[in-house]
């Protein structure tokens, strides 16, 4: 204790060993360190990230008390950590997987090397080899989640079991990092990228309202059980109520406006990991947000670029790289991204561009490799 990586661990400690929602046995000694409101104790980390690295936790505490019963225990070495820390390797290759599974229903053919590269290039691979308690890696997996379940659901004659599971995966992705917002309306986004038209009769079938029911009442009971109240403000957790007032505040409208577009293009081509040299696919993600729809319409092109807008403002709010490698703020849009810009195959240039990707993405995963083998770049 105390910071991000420690507070995600907490979580699945909570789940894999004491089998409860009681942090107070992680956090004795640091109560005032995290969330602590009416005597209630809890990581500030979000609770979903956890939940997901859990049972390897828990079959790490197993392989490790088989050891210890045998005594040919390590006492400097960690079974249980190991197994964790191979979570997220899981994750990301299973993520890798479900996004290649994702763009053949869309009849794109993409080899599984070129998925993994450009997902790998993002960044999100260091995170999952290097910070591995960190929640970018839970972050794609929860979102190609949705994008898997939406496209079974249109591409399956609309199907009820897909309907009913949709709203599972969108509770999993807010549970990992609440601010996706997003993750309400990307079935919306991908009912337009096959059907090329909006379709919401998801939102209107029962399954689908039958299943959003469950998990709000899932929702509920966590909120209670981790914070004492029910909350869906990410800043209550965080301890950092306002901070959305200081972002505008002593600003003229002009002001405001300039600093904002000089910090997007610092975010999009900076020297210190602007997403065109570091998280290429994020980069060209935006821009093919731009063509998928062929007749112009404001409204539509608000849609597809509102889950980019979202995320880039965290990092505009911020005004920082958040202190780790990239902009990982912005990670979760990685498989959308990847969604987005094969979808626009048919475009002219296409293949043009699909090179300039993967030359981006080589560099950037060499810029990965540099960034991990110097202390120079150590956060300690």
């Amino acid at each position: 204790c105390c910071g991000d990586d420690y507070d995600y661990f907490s979580h699945a400690q909570t789940i894999a060993e004491d089998f409860d929602l009681d942090y107070s046995n992680q956090l004795k000694g640091f109560e005032d360190k995290r969330y602590n409101l009416n005597g209630k104790v809890a990581p500030k980390g979000f609770f979903g990230s956890g939940l997901l690295a859990s049972p390897f936790l828990f079959l790490g505490n197993l392989i490790e008390s088989f050891f210890q019963s045998t005594n040919v225990a390590d006492q400097f070495f960690s079974y249980s950590l190991l197994i964790y820390s191979l979570s997220s390797i899981f994750y990301m290759f299973l993520t890798v997987y479900l996004i290649r599974k994702c763009l053949i229903r869309l009849k794109l053919k993409i080899s599984i090397f070129e998925v993994l590269l450009i997902y790998s290039a993002s960044g999100v691979a260091y995170f999952a080899f290097e910070r591995f308690s960190m929640s970018h890696v839970y972050e794609t997996f929860t979102v190609t989640l949705i994008i898997y379940a939406s496209i079974n659901y249109y591409t399956n004659q609309k199907s009820n079991l897909s309907a009913f599971l949709i709203p599972i995966t969108i509770l999993l992705s807010l549970l990992v990092r609440q601010v996706n917002y997003y993750s309400f309306i990307l079935p919306l986004i991908i009912g337009y990228v096959i059907h090329r038209k909006f379709d919401s009769s998801l939102y209107k079938k029962k399954y689908f309202i039958f299943s959003s029911t469950i998990c709000l009442v899932v929702y509920s009971l966590l909120s209670f059980g981790i914070y004492g109240i029910l909350t869906i403000n990410p800043q209550t957790m965080y301890g950092i109520s306002g901070m959305m007032g200081g972002f505008y505040r002593n600003h003229t409208i002009l002001s405001f406006i300039s600093e904002n577009f000089q910090n997007s293009l610092k975010i999009l081509f900076g020297q210190e990991f602007g997403i065109f040299w570091f998280s290429p696919i994020i980069f060209f993600g935006l821009i093919s947000s731009l063509f998928l729809s062929k007749n112009f319409s404001a409204l539509k092109h608000f849609i597809f670029i509102s889950p980019f807008i979202l995320m880039f403002g965290s990092v505009l709010l911020w005004k920082s790289t958040a202190s780790s490698y990239g902009f990982r703020y912005l990670y979760s849009l990685v498989p959308l991204s990847i969604i987005y810009f094969y979808s626009n195959f048919e475009k002219k240039n296409f293949n043009f561009y699909r090179r300039v990707l993967i030359a981006l993405s080589f560099f950037s995963l060499f810029s990965i490799l540099f960034f991990e083998t110097t202390i120079l770049t150590q956060l300690s």
